[in-house]
């Protein structure tokens, strides 16, 4: 990691999401390190991104957090023909 990149080192506390004109805004709440947690005291960042970033995203996450991300279900056409 590079020094700058250390100046936004944190714990992730929470984070919340709201829909803005097409795209969604993410607020992250970090706490940094050394800092112990209490009313206030954590730093927010704001990132706004596409909803195929965050679908993008969300499937990375999820790869590296060992799961597997949801596949899509079948179709109802695709369903009745394979049962013929």
């Amino acid at each position: 990691m590079s020094s700058e990149g250390a100046a936004n080192l944190g714990i992730l506390l929470g984070w919340k999401h709201q829909s803005f004109g097409g795209k969604l805004v993410v607020q992250l709440q970090t706490l940094p390190p050394g800092r112990t947690a209490g009313a206030g005291v954590y730093d927010t960042n704001d990132i706004m991104m596409t909803r195929n970033q965050a679908l993008v995203l969300a499937e990375y996450l999820t790869k590296i957090a060992s799961g597997s991300p949801k596949t899509p279900r079948e179709g109802v056409w695709k369903r009745l023909f394979r049962r013929i």
